[in-house]
Order: C-alpha cells, then structure tokens, then sequence
C-alpha cells in the first residue's frame, strides 16, 4: 500500500523546491529518461529518516557544484509505485534500494549511489561522491535554478511574496541608504536552530560574501551561511503569537520530523522499553525517543520526569549509562524536553 500523500509531501517539496523534476508515471518516466543524449541525475526519494533524510539535503548540496546534470528528476519509492518500477529497468545490474542516487549519461548509467552507501554518511559525504561524478560525467551541462548568487555557485533563498513586501518595506523606511538583506544561520542546531536577517549598508559588505539580487533587493550571505541555506523560502508569519520571518530550511531537520527507522533506533527503542521506562514508571514518568542522527540519541521525558528536579540526575546516572552500556556505538545523548511545561513532577525543582 502507498505511503499517505500527506505523510510524504514535506519530502517531496525538499526536492522540487530546488528544481527538481517529479516523474509520477511510468510515460513520465521514459520521457525523461529514454533521452539518448545529456545527463540526468534520478533521485529515488524516500521516507527513510536513516538515509533519505541526508540524501535530500545531500542532492542540495550537490546541485551547487560548478558542473551539474542537465536534468534532475525524482521518483518517490512507495508512493509512486509505477514510476519507481519503471525508472528501475533503467538502472541495469543494479539490485533495487531506495533511497538511490543515479546518473544518466547519453542513456547510460553511467555512476550509482545505493542506499548501503547512503545509509550512515553525513549529507556532504554523498555530496562530495556526487559532485565528483558530476565534474567526470557531465561536461559544461548546468542545472539552471533562480535566482542562485552570482557566482552561480551559492545557495539560493527564495522569499514569499509577503517576505518580500515586509523587506522592501524596511529598506524603504531608510531613504537615500543603499541597503542590502545579511541572512545568516550562526546556530544550525537540528534542536533550534537560529537564524539572523538584518539590513547592512555597503560598507558592512565584506570581501568572502555572496551576493544575489532578487525581488527588488540584494541578498548578502557570508560563505559558512551559504553552505546550510541552499533551497531555503523565507516567508513572513502573522497570528496570535505576534508576527515575524520564518524559515524553511531542507537542510536542517528538525528532532524528531523524519520517521524513525534503522537497526539503531530499534536497538535504542529496545533498551527504552526493556531497561529505563518500567524504572521511570514507578515514578510515574516515561522517556520517549524522539530521533536518531549520526549516532546522537535524542530523548524526551513525559509524565513524573517532565519538569523534575532530579530530571537530569536521572538522565545523567541512569537513561545515559543503560544505553551507552547496550549500545557502545552511541556519541552522544541529548534530552529533548521542555521541562518548563511540566505540570506533574515526581520531584518538583524548588524541592
């Protein structure tokens, strides 16, 4: 049975917002890829969050290198059933996997990314495996996305038509000035991330910046920005909680967005259920994984644990040395919890 349209849609757009082709039908698919001249770049997306969640950003990534493919498209493996089985018969002698990465050059697989070697790397690993095939495969091609920065090299950051009416109504509270937008991300936490967006006049350009006009406004982002927002949409948010810029980033998921999936999680699930909640329970408390990413484990307390005093003495003595016993492989574990909205503690933190 399909995976429910709606569960996928956030994965899908990770994609398409950076250009990316979607191939929904089998005809679809043979258009595209029954070329017999050019390269194309197929993306066998999925709703794995122990591969696909570092493939999508990886394609991101990817897509900034100096020579890409001519094309880009995507099947979805579990959703579009069809189309996933017919892009396959493309991919001769290779065993079907999803998420997969491969690359068409005059018809011809010419370099393949399965998802054993997806699985387990960072998304800059797979973009540098990509971006190398591309610099062999794909000659002077290029992959053609608005609006990109000058260099054609650099991230590009799309505004929603609100965002972009909210900032050249800032830019012109200031006439005369020359002034440009800095956008920066100088805490990329999958926890919280922050971002920053200011307005700066000329002189505060420095040399290493990229810069890219777009809506009426140049857009300034320093090189380590740049990395982290390709394919970012800054819109401009208004309800009860007041007003402001929002960002979405597909380059940084947020703990616990992705479905959990992968021998990891269910080894860490195991000791949860096994080893630390039937303790907690006696106080009334549960703890909760909420993610899994390179290696770092993700928590949250419920019930009794959520907002008690002792929280941290039991994640320190207890939760932290069961699964670090069990699973040695684990770098770090991170508790999650907002501890400010519990209303139920076992011990309260004024005791």
């Amino acid at each position: 049975m399909p995976y429910d349209p709606i569960l996928v849609q956030p994965m899908r757009e990770e994609l398409t917002r950076l250009g990316v082709q979607e191939l929904r039908t089998a005809e679809e698919v043979d258009t595209a890829l029954g070329k017999p001249t050019g390269s194309t770049m197929v993306v066998v997306n999925s709703v794995c969050g122990c591969a696909a969640a570092n493939a999508r950003p990886a394609v991101a990534l990817a897509m900034q290198n100096d020579i890409c493919p001519e094309q880009v498209v995507t099947v979805f493996a579990g959703q579009d059933l069809e189309a996933t089985e017919q892009a396959r018969t493309y991919f001769v002698g290779v065993n079907p996997s999803s998420p997969s990465i491969a690359l068409q050059k005059d018809g011809e697989l010419v370099f393949m990314l399965e998802r054993h070697q997806i699985e387990g790397r960072a998304a800059e690993q797979i973009a540098q495996d990509l971006s190398q095939a591309f610099d062999q495969f794909c000659g002077d091609e290029q992959v053609e996305t608005e609006p990109t920065l000058e260099n054609g090299n650099a991230p590009m950051i799309a505004f929603t038509d609100a965002a972009a009416d909210r900032i050249r109504s800032f830019i012109a509270e200031d006439e005369g000035a020359e002034l440009s937008v800095r956008v920066a991300i100088p805490n990329p936490s999958p926890v919280s991330p922050e971002y920053e967006m200011s307005l700066i006049e000329e002189t505060e350009k420095k040399l290493d910046d990229e810069t890219f006009h777009t809506d009426g406004f140049d857009v300034v982002v320093d090189p380590e920005s740049a990395k982290i927002l390709f394919g970012t949409t800054v819109a401009w948010v208004e309800n009860l909680e007041g007003s402001g810029f929002q960002f979405d980033n597909p380059n940084i998921k947020p703990i616990g967005s992705q479905p959990l999936a992968g021998p990891l999680v269910e080894r860490v699930q195991r000791v949860l259920d096994e080893r630390i909640n039937p303790g907690v329970a006696t106080h009334g408390g549960t703890v909760s994984l909420v993610d899994v990413r390179d290696n770092v484990v993700y928590l949250q307390m419920g019930g009794g644990c959520q907002g008690c005093g002792m929280a941290s003495v039991t994640l320190t003595q207890g939760i932290r040395q069961a699964l670090f016993e069990a699973i040695p492989e684990i770098v770090d574990i991170q508790d999650v919890t907002d501890h400010s909205a519990g209303t139920d503690p076992y011990f309260s933190s004024d005791e």
